[in-house]
């Protein structure tokens, strides 16, 4: 389980100005945002940052090395220090799965702002 560091900026996750975009699915429900994240990191390697206004991830690939990076303003607040993201959740092929709480219970008409 990779928690949520202090960050408050995208520059802040690990090379988050560099890397790819992973593919990802989101759902929700009235307290928690869920990331689906379909990549394999490399043990060791997962960065999470959060901020009430901010979410970023990054990972090096496992097997190919590439340098994953999703980074975004969520649509409203999310309680920063209870994001966390853990492994083995994008389907067949492993992943990461996150989840980010609501600072304000309802449900969001699209992720980010």
């Amino acid at each position: 389980t990779a928690p949520a560091s202090s960050a408050s900026t995208p520059k802040d996750v690990a090379g988050a100005e560099d890397g790819e975009i992973p593919a990802f699915k989101w759902s929700q429900d009235e307290d928690t945002i869920y990331l689906t994240i379909d990549v394999q990191c490399k043990g060791g390697t997962v960065d999470v940052a959060a901020a009430p206004d901010f979410f970023g991830f990054s990972c090096e690939g496992e097997g190919d090395g590439r340098k994953w990076t999703l980074a975004f303003e969520p649509r409203e607040d999310i309680v920063a220090e209870t994001a966390r993201c853990v492994g083995g959740g994008g389907g067949r092929r492993g992943g990461e799965t996150c989840t980010l709480k609501k600072l304000h219970r309802h449900r969001f008409d699209r992720l980010w702002a």
